[in-house]
């Protein structure tokens, strides 16, 4: 009987993961960012024609993708691309078949540390229905993909023996060339492992010449190798000025402001420098990261395309299990080398985001951090399982939130995601393919990625298109007004005259614009008499207007946009009267 529920168990778990990782992929997230756009139409391109949209980098290539993106995540991309023709399922395939592997290399992970398999299999479900491993599994993000590939590594280091675990060095390989910020973090995660692994000084001496010590001796020379030769080559577009230790600009800004708001006094010097600086600013970034609002309420607090906002990374239930595991790790002399490493590796991982002075994103930054936390809730969740009445009291809350979280993700995140992500950028692009043959002109504060998010959502990367699209990306690289175009869109940064032969969709807020937004101010009756909107969702104010539409006006349009079922999200399926009734709205009468 034992036997026939653990088969069950399996079953329904297995059929979790691929439905909380796949259903409805094609449709939510409805939109892509930035950050995948850039990786995605190269990696329709490598599927094409074995090279990126310039010619110049192959999947193999040790150069950026891309000034602000790392090597290889395209690569692990195209296998989407293979697969589907639809650009939203295929930019997020990859990312859901690892969601699907990723508690299973967790559990074995655990398993290959501490040799306890009711553990291991806690992992697993652990890992499963982590709110923080569902979002990112339905999402592309390189950090979610250097993870993986660290994670798998990990797992085939610690429980594969002698020359075998030299099959984890291709895999960490892989992992360092995800992500930018995860390249730091390679060496202190074999070093966590290796100590985790062999827990005593005379089992550490005995294994540093082996294979086991010397894949940690590897992976310090590819870091070397990296830091000292390649990264001095590439264009890093002025990210490695961008921490604490290399924009000194700003913390030397924000120490003579300090200097001169304050009495004069002979301590001043040592209470504000460079130093104290640093220093408090890393702990507000680790107190951001770690901040219980942040963990088990809303989730990343600003402004980003991957948040669940109205759910945490966890559940409410993991603060209770990641103190018990704190507790089970360190009450036990056997465990508690390992519990006091793992404390140590949440704050070491999260180096990346407390050196970072560009935007307060934690999640990807903190992500390595955030699974440290994962182990420490299974063993929580360990503790909570020796009791016969407590295990269910427990396993029923999960249950529950697990149900509360699929609500939150499945019926009011393809509302409130709409407006932090891309989507109004989705629906101009979308418009402007409607709208041809007649010509249409989209204004936009970044010109390349738009064009991208037109090209994927359009279908538009063929064979036919490959060399159209290489020239107009290549004619752009150097210059600060842009004009990507294709047939008869062109998506710009610059600013030129109305004219009345061309359609306009205009980003509100342009900042290149000043005398464009001028010259339409002066035409008032062209403003009242021929402009559409495209709306914010939340508050259906303007995100984009449109100017001289052609095909739009004839139908009754509303002042507002109200999403009602996950196929208003749809486009691709929708006429042009179906379009432009749910997701063009007039808003002249309220002037």
């Amino acid at each position: 009987m034992k036997k026939i529920f653990f088969i069950l168990a399996g079953i329904f778990l297995i059929a979790f993961l691929f439905w909380s990782r796949f259903y409805q992929l094609n449709l939510l997230p409805a939109s892509l960012t930035h950050d995948e756009a850039i990786y995605a139409v190269q990696a329709k391109s490598y599927v094409l024609q074995g090279r990126d949209l310039t010619q110049s980098h192959k999947p193999w290539s040790l150069q950026l993708i891309h000034p602000m993106y790392a090597e290889w995540p395209t690569t692990i991309m195209s296998l989407g691309f293979l697969v589907s023709n639809n650009s939203l399922l295929a930019t997020h395939f990859s990312s859901a078949l690892m969601g699907v592997l990723l508690p299973f290399l967790f559990g074995w992970l655990l398993w290959g540390i501490w040799k306890n398999k009711q553990l291991a299999i806690i992992g697993i479900v652990v890992a499963a229905f982590n709110p923080l491993l569902w979002q990112f599994s339905r999402l592309s993000y390189d950090t979610f993909y250097s993870v993986f590939f660290y994670l798998a590594g990990g797992a085939v280091y610690v429980n594969l023996k002698n020359k075998q675990c030299w099959w984890s060095l291709p895999l960490f390989i892989i992992g360092f060339f995800q992500y930018q910020g995860l390249k730091l973090l390679l060496v202190p995660w074999l070093v966590l492992l290796f100590l985790l692994k062999f827990s005593s000084l005379k089992k550490i001496k005995n294994q540093l010449l082996k294979p086991t010590g010397l894949i940690v001796g590897a992976t310090v020379i590819l870091s070397l190798i990296y830091g000292l030769i390649l990264l001095p080559n590439q264009q890093t577009d002025n990210r490695l000025g961008q921490t604490i230790f290399s924009g000194s600009e700003n913390i030397t800004q924000q120490v003579d402001t300090d200097r001169r708001l304050s009495l004069l006094s002979p301590w001043g010097k040592y209470t504000i420098n460079k130093f104290t600086h640093s220093g408090w600013f890393m702990v507000d970034r680790f107190l951001g990261a770690f901040n219980p609002n942040l963990l088990f309420r809303y989730g990343e607090p600003n402004t980003s395309g991957f948040a669940v906002w109205t759910h945490g990374i966890f559940y409410l239930a993991d603060a209770v299990l990641i103190l018990l595991g704190v507790v089970a790790l360190l009450s036990k002399k056997k465990t508690r080398l390992g519990g006091a490493l793992i404390l140590v590796s949440i704050i070491v991982f999260s180096i990346p985001n407390l050196i970072n002075i560009m935007s307060q994103w934690h999640l990807p930054r903190t992500f390595l951090s955030y699974t440290m936390l994962l182990i420490l809730i299974t063993w929580g969740g360990w503790l909570v399982w020796q009791n016969k009445f407590w295990r269910w009291i427990v396993s029923g809350i999960y249950l529950v939130s697990t149900l509360y979280f699929g609500y939150q993700y499945f019926y009011r995140y393809p509302v409130t995601h709409l407006d932090a992500g891309t989507w109004d950028e989705r629906v101009a692009t979308t418009y402007a393919g409607l709208a041809q043959p007649k010509e249409v002109w989209i204004y936009s504060d970044t010109p390349e990625m738009t064009f991208y998010n037109y090209l994927l959502y359009g279908g538009l990367i063929t064979k036919d298109n490959l060399d159209t699209i290489k020239n107009t990306v290549l004619s752009n690289q150097d210059q600060q007004n842009k004009h990507y175009s294709l047939e008869k869109v062109t998506v710009t940064n610059d600013c030129v005259d109305v004219i009345s032969d061309r359609t306009h969709v205009w980003k509100i807020g342009h900042s290149f614009c000043k005398t464009q937004d001028e010259n339409l101010i002066e035409q008032q009756e062209l403003a009242k008499t021929n402009r559409l909107t495209i709306p914010a969702v939340l508050d259906s104010g303007e995100a984009y207007r449109i100017y001289d539409d052609i095909i739009c006006q004839q139908y009754e349009l509303s002042p507002f946009v109200h999403l009602q079922k996950i196929q208003d999200l749809n486009l691709n399926q929708m006429n042009q009267q179906q379009f432009c009734q749910k997701w063009i709205t007039d808003l002249r009468g309220l002037n």
